[in-house]
């Protein structure tokens, strides 16, 4: 019976630990989410305001002072990307393609023009200058997402 007080108090305290643990490590977590998510707004705004251009520089001064940024950037990029669209349209988005994070530049621009013409036949080369292979290479993954 004593046996059984003591596994059970364990078991307890052990559970309360990892609980506690993991609570500790997804708040950590939570924490750099929501930088993320702020910085997502602010790429977003610098766009709309100014240009992409500002945007990258924005993003990458923001990398250079916290390293784990660009861990994380793709996502940011396709904000980006999609406040590009919005402003610009299809075409002239284009002509602020960067690479920086992965192309998640040309995926937003492209996940926009997607959303925008969700259910419609998509032609590729109507979208893709055919020699533009980072072009091809953003419909890729977001044709996929949006079948």
């Amino acid at each position: 019976m004593r046996f059984n007080k003591v596994l059970l108090i364990c078991s307890f305290f052990a559970v309360l630990f990892i609980i506690l643990f993991s609570y500790s490590a997804h708040f950590g977590d939570i924490s750099f989410q929501l930088r993320m998510a702020r910085l997502q707004k602010d790429v977003r705004r610098i766009v709309l305001e100014k240009n992409p251009v500002e945007a990258f520089a924005s993003l990458q001064e923001q990398i250079k002072s916290n390293p784990a940024i660009e861990d994380e950037c793709h996502d940011i990029v396709h904000e980006i990307g999609h406040a590009a669209y919005e402003k610009y349209g299809l075409k002239e988005s284009f002509k602020y393609q960067n690479d920086l994070c992965g192309s998640g530049y040309i995926h937003g621009v492209i996940e926009k023009y997607f959303e925008d013409h969700k259910g419609e036949a998509i032609d590729a080369t109507k979208i893709c200058n055919v020699t533009d292979g980072r072009c091809f290479h953003g419909i890729g993954p977001v044709s996929y997402t949006h079948l």
